[in-house]
């Protein structure tokens, strides 16, 4: 390898030397992971990112990122492509061997030349960012893969950022949206093109630990430095420096520090000074390869110093008095806090944000000037007091803040502030003003910010349950407390704001369907998780009123059935709207109608129509309770009342406490997997502002109940490697043979009431878990995780319903490197399967585990895990492959797909089956992955099932009816309560009751009698989508799924201002396995088990020409692609190798390659026989008086469009292959080339044919009477859109001629290929004359007075096109590249477009823009003189100036435009070689 210039790299401000960022000195957070996936969308990571290299000799740029491969075989990435600060494509063929790496440069040749490389692709366009940026990984579908947001300053690795390190994702199990999961690169420069690991480094554990930059009397600055470890460190050749490249101090030969402590080097020592205000300080290790530690300071107070605190802790804190060289004590705390964040209303409106803070001193301070400079930007004003003990709130809308919440103190409410609080947690921080020393020299001062608070909020975890979109703020319980700790935050208590309303609800029985349970069972859930209470519940025969709820106010002992997710729910005294009982209900996530909800027997028999009726009231969460009888039919839905006045705004808060417990965090235990004989160390970092008294470490051998107390000690003792560091560690002795066990920690501080804290926060309900006296399992190629569960929780997981998703306590252990204590698990898969589960460890199942919002795996709070198969079958498929490989011909047809990645599963230490999937499922991340750019709904279809009581937990039986589209669900038609059971609501923001979009699809599927059936159904649904996976559904023969057979293992989802597209799940029951034979029909309906025969509307659709060929054709495009040659079994056996050579006893994929090939050969005969060949029926001349001409002919299933003249056109299949189109004629005289495109976008072989129309009629040309007469493609201040104040693309028409114009049904496009993009509504006049401006913003839900289109221009240049009703194009201009703010038009409303002058939307365009070329550089190498020329404009003075240097200029020549060329010859000899020229112009 080459040499690249020793610039060197640093360590994040708040992480521990040279390890990794971190919140605490645990093991955890120090270690760097195996390379691996950072997400659960794809394989591929952006594992390498050198955004700012360390300058070279020669100015050679070495920019790259680096792709890395984690599957165990070769992936195919040809056609993927990076996107946000850089762009590039890469090449068709490209692969990314197993576990390889591929790098994409800025300049492939100096990468390739610095590091010894042989393939380095590039070069891409853009410049990746050195201020922070975005990369994004996407498919050949445009699927977003992998998404990052760098940073280049703390918590970031900033010594990524010029000083020669890249960042690297060191830990991926943290996903790569968060921090934690990068690092610096181990070394300068770097590891292009291999794995990035941790080398040797005697200094890595030393640390600048304390620094002072302004002297205050006779106190110096000065920089400290801490070694946390327990060996004594060689400093000798190390450097200090506040400049990289420039070594100004660099310690004596002989230097040492000793083992845990400080050592001291004065400002005078230094040789650079200190500067007071905003500087850095680089520690550098003596061989020029590595930084090892930098903090990037800001203006501290007069007299103050920053430090850890603890000493070589990642906290950083102020010391009112320096400890020169000694241990950090006793941080300031300044007087004014942030106390409470509402960061994520549960109304959603950004506008209901505040953000509070707290004066816990006893004077009052003048917070003039202060601001808030991170997560939102706000500054108060002159003369801005905060009381002693007092409360200030800063709102985002503070008029709506102030109209939610009318008991507020106007005076203590200030706002607007600028920005929005993140919704996934971000940084505060709140400054003060202070004057300094210009460049600390006497004379001039500046102004600059000294920190005063701050706070990095998560969402969810020790974070809160409530405060994130459920109700509650952010409230911090001690305000003497740190504010920076997550347990030091709790919910806003609001359950006492809401009212008690009334749900009702009335229905018939259903009779659609035969039930084999009866309606004697009311259910009881909330959608989402929540809680409210619950009283006077009664369900009524509507007709006589007598009652069926023998206890309806809860009052006698009740014979509730409480399961799943609802388990917490309980009866509680005195919260009874009258004082009486009420049920509590409490739900952890959503119910549903089988093994999450409250179940209430009713009594009698069931009458023709019941009426059901409660009180309830919100206490906090998700506000819907449904309320159902069991069989559907009845149902009472409330969405509960929500208090506007959330939170305690200027309040004191309502979770305050005079003292909380102490702090612990960074609890893990050491090793991993400890063997036998040999113990366990468990650390955790503990503080408490009070001091600590105890801390002692909990634990026992699982399942015996007798706990041993051990203390656990910070003295420098036994395994405490370092004394009063904050770290407190404890051992749990050896053990002979295997053994679980289960730990807690607690911890008392000193005060004389004290309080105590326990991690977990929950214990000893929840304990933390050890494998102990055991050798490990083989980590080989395939992703490795451990599942932990004591015998409690699996004897209540083997109690609760098969069908609860109510988590219960694991421990998680990933490729034996990292541990999560908090996460949970609970069975998988439906109630067909899951009725053979016996216990977690027992018959195989598949299993869901879930994580906590501050502590994701792989950036996800739930996983699920399936074993390959059906979990009824009770093992595994043989070749572990039948749902991958279907997916895999999935998204060769391009449709969004699931990714299952194979794992090794254990569980207590067994292996579960031959190989585990973690597998992805359409939720909101995946919705995020496929449609990166829309929000919207998303919808699961699913079986509607019901259950026997929840009793028959293990042995229970059950019923499912299969979700369809018919339009009569029931008697009363459409239904809400049946597509609430059979097509519910997912990733939804707000109601989970959101179904207006989906009745609208269900009105206009089922409107098969309407003579434009098939446009108004295209219009809310990408229909062709839907026959894409379904034919691929067929080719692989999976009945057992919608759009098949079944009703059921699908989602839809419809992006904002989008159609409704399928999403596919659960393909197992395919490709022979449990399916069809390879004769199985196209088109078909049934399946082989259970006299299934699908939705009646899909099977009309299947009968309709237009959508037959879209099916058709993916199968044509499928036995095209994937299904041919080698390419199907290419992809099996690469799978097979890789798991055979990594131990999995799976079979040989020959079954499913015959399958394939058997299959690929009837369904070839199939189609062959419905084909035909290109033709038009017309003479290639046609005379006509009408204003259209009908055409006709035959084309090929492989024909996806019909293009006359490049625009594609509407045709009606009058059979399968025969269509009919009506073409609007355009012109007295014009040829049409009609031309059959593909789905690929080319055009076939011998499908083309020519015609020339004649026109004879004497009706005019609707279409000539409207332009496109002037456009904006980079509107960045000129016009701004009153429906939101921004400022983007718009386009103006004009109508030319002397009568309105009605544009109803006329379409704009910037796309020709795809000419209805957006289509102006019935109605849509432009006046005489007059002008029409349309926003092109991508926003055509937004309301108001004028039009708004699903599309916005681009300003590198387009085309944009105009349509009449017919499809005759009206008007077409294309432009290049784009100014901002300079409007493009036809100049005085005539003529070519052109720049204009000025823009002037809604009104007639003015003269063109006249402006003076750019410099051109002439190079003469003839003898002969040169001339340039251009055109002039009558009335302007233009002057033509020469340079050789474009600095100085001179005049050569002045001239008076007259509408005529302006030229300007160069003769021999009066210039220099090289010259520029450049023309000014003068009114």
């Amino acid at each position: 390898m080459n040499k690249i210039l020793p610039l060197l790299s640093l360590l994040v401000l708040l992480g521990v030397a040279n390890e990794a960022f971190c919140r605490s000195l645990s093991g955890d957070a120090a270690k760097v992971e195996r390379p691996g996936p950072s997400n659960r969308r794809s394989p591929f990571v952006i594992s390498e990112i050198m955004y700012h290299p360390a300058p070279q000799e020669g100015g050679a740029n070495l920019e790259f990122i680096e792709i890395f491969n984690s599957q165990p075989w070769w992936e195919e990435v040809g056609g993927f492509h990076i996107d946000g600060d850089i762009n590039y494509g890469l090449p068709p063929g490209t692969r990314i061997e197993k576990l390889n790496y591929l790098i994409i440069a800025s300049d492939p040749k100096a990468v390739k030349k610095a590091y010894g490389l042989e393939n380095v692709l590039g070069p891409y366009t853009g410049r990746l960012s050195n201020s922070g940026g975005r990369l994004r990984l996407r498919n050949n579908l445009d699927a977003v893969l992998f998404e990052v947001n760098y940073d280049t300053r703390a918590p970031w690795p900033s010594s990524a950022d010029g000083a020669g390190h890249s960042l690297t994702l060191g830990r991926p199990s943290y996903g790569e949206q968060d921090v934690r999961a990068w690092v610096q690169s181990n070394t300068v420069g770097g590891s292009p093109g291999e794995a990035d690991t941790i080398g040797d480094e005697p200094l890595r554990r030393v640390c600048i630990n304390e620094i002072k930059t302004n002297t205050n009397g006779d106190n110096l600055a000065f920089v400290e430095l801490f070694n946390h470890s327990a060996t004594d460190a060689d400093l000798s050749g190390a450097v200090l420096t506040d400049s990289i490249g420039d070594k100004k101090f660099t310690f004596n030969e002989g230097t040492i520090i000793g083992a845990g402590e400080q050592l001291m080097v004065s400002s005078e020592q230094l040789g650079f000074p200190l500067v007071d205000g905003k500087g850095a300080v680089w520690f550098l290790n003596a061989t020029d390869t590595r930084v090892l530690d930098v903090i990037h300071y800001k203006a501290q107070p007069n007299g103050f110093s920053l430090g850890r605190s603890p000493d070589g802790d990642a906290q950083w804190d102020h010391f009112a008095k320096p400890t020169f060289g000694q241990a950090n004590r006793s941080p300031f705390q300044h007087d004014i806090v942030i106390n409470e964040i509402m960061y994520n209303p549960i109304s959603l409106d950004s506008g209901d944000e505040y953000i509070e803070l707290h004066n816990r001193g006893n004077e009052a301070v003048d917070l003039s000037n202060w601001q808030f400079n991170d997560g939102i930007d706000f500054r108060f004003l002159d003369g801005t007091r905060l009381a002693a003990g007092g409360y200030l709130v800063v709102a985002k809308n503070r008029a709506q803040l102030l109209a939610k919440q009318k008991d507020l103190d106007v005076t203590l409410v200030y706002g607007n502030y600028g920005g929005t609080l993140s919704n996934r947690g971000e940084r505060l921080l709140l400054t003060m003003p202070k004057e300094v020393l210009v460049d600390g020299k006497p004379g001039a001062l500046k102004s600059v910010r000294v920190p005063v608070d701050e706070v990095t909020y998560g969402d969810g975890g020790t974070w809160g349950k409530w405060s994130d979109a459920s109700g509650s703020s952010l409230e911090l319980r001690d305000p003497h407390s740190d504010n920076r700790q997550a347990s030091n935050w709790a919910d806003s208590d609001e359950s006492g704001k809401s009212d008690w309303m009334t749900i009702s609800g009335e229905g018939s029985p259903d009779k659609t369907r035969g039930h084999l349970f009866s309606a004697n069972y009311l259910q009881m859930f909330l959608l989402d998780k929540g809680e409210c209470l619950v009283d006077d519940v009664q369900v009524f025969d509507a007709r006589t009123d007598a009652k069926r709820v023998q206890n309806p106010g809860f009052e006698k002992k009740s014979t509730l059935e409480i399961v799943g997710t609802h388990n917490q729910s309980e009866i509680i005294a005195g919260k009874g709207p009258d004082g009486s009982k009420a049920l509590h209900v409490k739900a952890s996530s959503r119910g549903d109608t089988e093994g999450n909800a409250i179940w209430l027997s009713l009594s009698g028999r069931n009458p023709t129509k019941m009426r059901i009726e409660a009180k309830a009231r919100w206490l906090r969460g998700h506000p819907e309770l449904l309320m159902r009888t069991r069989n559907g039919g009845y149902e009472a839905f409330g969405s509960l009342p929500v208090p506007t006045n959330l939170g305690t705004p200027t309040q004191p808060n309502s979770a305050r406490m005079e003292n909380v417990g102490p702090v612990i965090t960074g609890v893990i235990h050491s090793p991993v997997y400890p063997k036998k004989n040999e113990p366990a160390t468990i650390s955790a970092r503990i503080t408490d502002p009070d001091g600590l008294s105890k801390v002692t470490l909990h634990y026992r051998i699982d399942p015996s109940k007798t706990t041993t107390e051990v203390e656990m000690v910070d003295n420098g003792t036994a395994q405490d490697q370092i004394a009063n560091d904050g770290i407190f560690t404890g051992r749990i002795p050896a053990q002979t043979m295997v053994k679980l066990v289960c730990f807690r920690i607690e911890a008392k501080d000193a005060l004389e009431k004290a309080q105590t804290s326990t991690y977990p926060s929950t214990a000893p309900a929840r304990e933390c878990l050890i494998r102990m006296g055991t050798n490990p399992a083989k980590l080989n190629e395939l992703g490795q995780y451990h599942f932990l569960i004591n015998r409690d929780a699996s004897l209540q997981w083997s109690k609760n319903h098969k069908r609860s998703n109510a988590p219960l306590p694991v421990t998680m252990i990933y490729n034996g490197e990292r541990v999560i204590y908090d996460a949970g698990m609970y069975y998988g898969a439906g109630s067909y399967h899951s009725r053979v589960y016996s216990g977690p460890t027992g018959a195989l199942s598949d299993y869901n585990a879930t994580f906590p919002g501050d502590n994701r795996f792989m950036g996800a709070k739930k996983i699920v895990l399936s074993m390959p198969g059906q979990p009824s079958d009770r093992v595994a498929e043989p070749t572990a492959q039948i749902e991958q490989a279907s997916y895999w011909l999935m998204y060769q047809a391009g449709a969004p797909t699931i990714h299952r990645r194979y794992v090794n599963l254990y569980v207590n230490g067994r292996k579960r089956a031959k190989v585990y999937e973690d597998t992805q499922r359409p939720n909101r991340d995946l919705v995020r992955q496929w449609y990166p750019s829309a929000g919207g709904e998303l919808y699961k279809i699913q079986m509607w099932k019901e259950l026997t009581n929840p009793k028959r937990s293990q042995n229970y039986q059950y019923q499912s009816h299969p979700a369809f589209l018919g339009g009569k669900q029931d008697a009363n038609g459409i239904a809400p309560w049946y597509y609430r059971l059979c097509w519910p609501p997912r990733a939804y923001d707000g109601s989970a009751n959101q179904m207006a979009n989906l009745f609208e699809l269900v009105q206009r599927i089922n409107d098969t009698k309407n003579p434009e059936y098939i446009q108004r159904l295209e219009k809310v649904a990408n229909m062709e989508q839907w026959m894409r996976v379904f034919a691929v559904e067929n080719v692989v023969c999976n009945w057992d799924s919608y759009g098949a057979a079944n009703g059921q293992n699908m989602s839809t989802f419809k992006p904002d201002g989008g159609r409704f597209e399928m999403i596919p799940w659960d393909m197992d029951l395919g490709l022979g396995q449990h399916s069809f034979g390879t004769s199985n029909p196209l088109f078909s309906t049934n399946d082989p088990f259970f006299g299934l025969t699908g939705d009646p509307i899909i099977k009309k659709i299947y009968r309709v020409n237009h959508f037959k060929r879209h099916y058709l054709r993916a199968v044509l495009e499928l036995l095209d692609g994937p299904m041919n040659g080698d390419a199907f079994r290419e992809y099996v056996d690469k799978k097979y190798n890789a798991l055979k050579a990594n131990k999995q006893t799976v079979n040989r994929p020959t079954s499913l390659t015959s399958f394939i090939k058997s299959r690929s050969s009837y369904l070839q005969r199939t189609i062959d026989r419905m084909d035909d060949e290109f033709s038009v029926t017309q003479l290639n001349e046609i005379q006509t008086d009408e204003l259209t001409v009908t055409l006709s002919g035959t084309a090929p299933l492989r024909m996806r469009s019909l293009q006359v003249n490049g625009v594609p056109q509407q045709l009606e299949w009058k059979q399968l292959t025969r269509w009919q189109l009506v073409l609007p004629v355009e012109a007295t005289r014009k040829s049409y080339t009609l031309t059959a495109i593909a789905g690929d976008g080319q055009p076939i072989e011998d499908a083309t044919q020519s015609i020339e129309v004649s026109y004879t009629g004497d009706e005019s040309f609707p279409h000539e009477s409207v332009q496109i007469n002037e456009w904006m493609a980079s509107n960045d201040t000129t016009l701004k859109d009153s429906a939101d104040g921004d400022f983007e693309d718009w386009i103006e028409l004009h109508n030319r001629s002397e009568l309105p114009v009605d544009l109803s049904g006329w379409w704009l496009t910037d796309d020709k290929t795809s000419p209805r993009k957006w289509q102006f509504p019935e109605g849509a006049t432009i006046p005489t004359r007059g002008y029409l401006l349309i926003w092109a913003d991508d926003e055509p839900l937004q309301t108001g007075d004028e039009f708004h289109m699903p599309f916005k221009l681009t300003a590198n240049g387009e085309s944009i096109l105009l349509f009449d009703p017919e499809g005759r194009l009206a008007d077409e201009v294309t432009f290049g590249e784009q100014k901002p703010d300079v409007a493009m038009g036809r100049s005085a409303d005539k003529g070519v477009p052109t720049a204009l002058a000025k823009a002037t939307p809604g009104a007639k365009n003015e003269s063109e823009i006249v402006s003076p070329t750019k410099p051109i550089q002439l190079v003469f190498v003839s003898e002969k003189p040169f001339t340039f020329t251009f055109h002039g404009v009558d009335g302007m003075k233009y002057i033509i100036e020469q340079s050789t240097d474009l600095r100085s200029w001179r005049e050569v020549q002045t001239t008076n435009g007259k509408d005529d060329l302006i030229r300007h010859t160069v003769l021999l000899g009066q210039v220099e070689t090289a010259t520029f020229f450049r023309v000014s112009v003068q009114n």
